[in-house]
């Protein structure tokens, strides 16, 4: 069970002059917990207590401190479901009937409108509605972040605007205290051990983790460590793209997947990186610490499975649990242009903070400097950056999502990835760069992307990219019906690509699904080749001819049409293709039917 701080100390005297809040973030990539982690550590600046669980941990509501203001930051994930760590508390309030008499509570969701519109911070609604019906008080407006990014509009900007919203309704009656000065704030509190201590305790736990992972569901606090078995590029030689097909090995772990989920993995930095930035700030690698809970109430001390509680190397912590390769937050930046004793070197970060404020870059480019780069450039900080300053203001490593491309009817034990290598990415480079035998922690994930039930009804697989890599695993898993003499309907496939024989991926796999039944067509669409009709996207040989017969056919008969790629443009364009040839009301109602999935992304 996840739980960040137990404590759940109170004052005597609540009402407005100081409240007790109790946090519960429901998490799937740590995004939530995150922001969680931000209002426990905000709370004492406003006069504040705070504990901070996981919101399965704060179940049964009637437990908590009577006069204790509720506190919920919870995702949606998949197509709109409850995280892991927030399904009993979403069972918990759909089943009780006990009234919450006036208890203060505050909502904030995280979700995606252009991936999932129609089920757009589902969860959020769900919680803030349930809590109403039972006679809680709610201080704030339902606050519902959107990382969609549309508009140069960010989720940050969505948490700080709730933020702020929920420190006003709790303004204190008294004077409220003088902010500290962010960047000499005290960071986390540490201990140090010795070398032979802190391993001998870690040769402990890691038996402790062995046994937790063998008796505990596989999960993002709780990953699973699979061995990469093969990891080749899919682009040809000639091409400006890089995608790799990796294949994960679970037989020595109790992960199990179903066809059509999602994986959840866990990177690590670059050990190289990390090594750069601790001899810079004139860290230790080799020195063992731990960080007691009893005394970080607002810090995770247990991340991804591995209890920081426990005498751990510098470096390890940094290699495996802290985020260096994304970009600094402007709060961060900020931190680190006050204590920069270069005034060269503040003013420029002073100048990336402004601008990361409207999520722009200094120089006009997409790219923003890693928190590794912007700490390597400014020299000026070592000695001023201490250990437990860089521990509080690295964010904690997130999961990162993958579509499944293989399928558990034909290979349970094994899962493969279709990776899209982005220049920056952090996961996606992690993957690219695994070797044979390497380890990898990951989990799965429902994503309730499913082939129906009747094999027999006709689908159509429409992807892009790297988004062929769940419409692969259902060819597949046909392909094994195929083999087992099941009957099957009509299967065409639609995807997209930049040039046909350089990066139309699996092309080998196609032919041998076609050839065998378990695909019937298989439309390449490939952008700097237009047909002779002008077709350059998938969307634009939906339109047309056969293909809208086509679409109009596997409709009336019952069939189920699948997206995977970029919500902004494949899944826009399908959209309005499909509405284009169907109308309006008959397009909603097959929407309805549960008929149209997407596996897309912002």
């Amino acid at each position: 069970m996840l739980r960040l701080n137990l404590s759940r100390t109170t004052s005597a005297h609540l009402l407005r002059q100081a409240s007790h809040l109790a946090i519960g973030f429901g998490s799937q990539t740590g995004t939530a917990m995150t922001f969680a982690a931000e209002l426990s550590k905000e709370a004492a600046v406003h006069a504040h207590t705070a504990s901070l669980v996981a919101a399965n941990d704060l179940v049964p509501l009637n437990s908590l401190p009577p006069d204790a203001v509720l506190v919920l930051i919870c995702a949606s994930c998949g197509e709109g479901e409850p995280t892991d760590n927030a399904r009993e508390l979403m069972a918990h309030l759909e089943a009780t009937s006990s009234s919450l008499d006036g208890r203060q509570f505050a909502v904030f969701g995280l979700g995606n409108s252009a991936a999932y519109p129609e089920r757009f911070n589902v969860v959020a609604k769900a919680l803030h509605t349930r809590l109403v019906e039972l006679g809680g008080e709610p201080l704030t407006p339902l606050g519902l972040g959107d990382d969609a990014g549309l508009n140069g509009h960010w989720i940050d900007d969505d948490f700080d605007a709730w933020k702020d919203s929920l420190w006003t309704a709790l303004k204190t009656t008294s004077q409220p205290p003088t902010k500290p000065d962010a960047a000499r704030a005290p960071g986390v509190v540490i201990a140090t051990h010795a070398s032979d201590a802190g391993r001998a305790a870690r040769e402990q736990y890691h038996a402790h983790i062995e046994h937790c992972r063998a008796n505990f569901p596989v999960s993002l606090t709780h990953p699973a460590l699979l061995k990469t078995s093969c990891n080749i590029e899919l682009h040809a030689p000639n091409s400006q793209r890089s995608a790799r097909h990796i294949e994960l090995d679970a037989s020595a772990t109790p992960l199990r997947y179903a066809t059509g989920d999602h994986v959840g993995i866990i990177p690590r930095n670059c050990s190289a990186k990390v090594a750069r930035v601790l001899d810079m700030l004139q860290l230790d690698p080799h020195q063992f610490i731990s960080v007691p809970a009893t005394r970080n109430p607002a810090h995770a001390a247990i991340v991804h499975g591995e209890l920081v509680e426990v005498p751990t190397a510098v470096a390890s912590i940094f290699e495996a649990h802290k985020d260096l390769t994304g970009p600094p937050s402007a709060a961060v930046l900020a931190s680190l242009a006050e204590l920069a004793a270069d005034p060269g070197e503040a003013a420029v970060l002073a100048d990336r903070a402004a601008a990361a404020r409207t999520h722009a870059t200094l120089d006009g480019s997409e790219y923003r400097p890693s928190l590794a780069d912007v700490i390597t450039d400014a020299p000026s900080l070592a000695g001023r950056l201490a250990l437990e300053k860089l521990l509080d203001i690295a964010p904690p490593m997130k999961a990162r999502f993958y579509s499944i491309a293989s399928a558990a009817e034909a290979s349970p034990t094994q899962i493969d990835l279709t990776v899209s290598v982005l220049r920056y990415g952090l996961c996606s480079n992690y993957l690219a760069g695994l070797e044979p035998g390497s380890v990898v922690r990951a989990f799965a994930r429902d994503s309730g992307f499913r082939l129906p039930s009747d094999p027999t009804l006709p689908v159509m697989l429409i992807g892009a990219g790297a988004g062929v890599a769940p419409l692969r695993a259902f060819w597949r898993a046909r392909q094994m019906l195929r083999a087992r003499g099941a009957a099957l309907g009509p299967a065409h496939l639609y995807l997209g690509c930049d040039r046909r024989g350089v990066d139309d991926l699996y092309a080998d796999d196609i032919a041998a699904a076609l050839s065998d039944g378990a695909l019937t067509t298989a439309t390449i669409a490939a952008q700097h080749e237009p047909s002779p009709s002008g077709a350059v996207f998938v969307q634009d040989y939906l339109r047309q001819g056969d293909h809208a017969a086509r679409v109009r056919d596997l409709v009336a008969a019952g069939g189920s049409i699948y997206v995977c790629g970029r919500e902004t443009t494949l899944g826009v364009g399908t959209k309005a293709a499909f509405t284009d040839l169907l109308g309006n009301q008959v397009f909603d109602a097959f929407v309805r039917s549960g008929r149209f999935a997407q596996d897309v992304f912002a």
